[in-house]
């Protein structure tokens, strides 16, 4: 899991998986101890993790595309540490392609900077600048009549067991 925040997330993880939690903030995955036994929590940043290629048979990337300075590297790294055959599971604040956000969403993000990040960020863009050889098998709008997008990516490659 790239950007793991405070570990909400992890309960919802299967017992039987070997999860590793990244976080950029020490102070974050201090919040996250203890939310799941066995969970391995280490500080690194996403755009750059220090993990070996193609160590991993899945990534999830929860609300931390719409956020981290440079998505496409982010993407591309994720893609970079998956076995041919994994999946990425990306949860986050994506409008569909082509849509343009309601006022309601651009006046409820403060932040002008983040509002342009959160509220326009095409995630179509964000994967063809990730130059990654990653495929959408999966794409949804989710809450509140697409606030978010749930996506599941596969590496191309030979498939991995489930």
């Amino acid at each position: 899991m790239i950007g793991a925040g405070t570990g909400a997330d992890l309960p919802f993880l299967p017992p039987e998986l070997d999860v590793l939690a990244t976080e950029l903030t020490p102070a974050m995955l201090a919040r996250a101890e203890g939310k799941r036994p066995g969970t391995r929590l280490e500080v690194m940043d996403g755009q750059c993790p220090a993990l070996p290629d193609a160590s991993f048979d899945a990534v999830i990337l929860h609300l931390i595309l719409a956020i981290v300075p440079d998505p496409a590297a982010c993407l591309r790294e994720a893609a970079r540490v998956l076995r041919p055959g994994g999946r990425i599971a990306v949860f986050d604040k994506f409008l569909p392609d082509d849509a343009h956000p309601p006022l309601w969403r651009r006046l409820a993000t403060p932040s002008p900077a983040r509002s342009e990040r959160t509220s326009t960020a095409d995630f179509g863009d964000i994967l063809a600048a990730a130059g990654s050889p990653l495929a959408v098998e999966h794409d949804e709008p989710a809450l509140l009549g697409g606030v978010f997008r749930i996506l599941l990516l596969r590496k191309h490659g030979n498939s991995i067991e489930a």
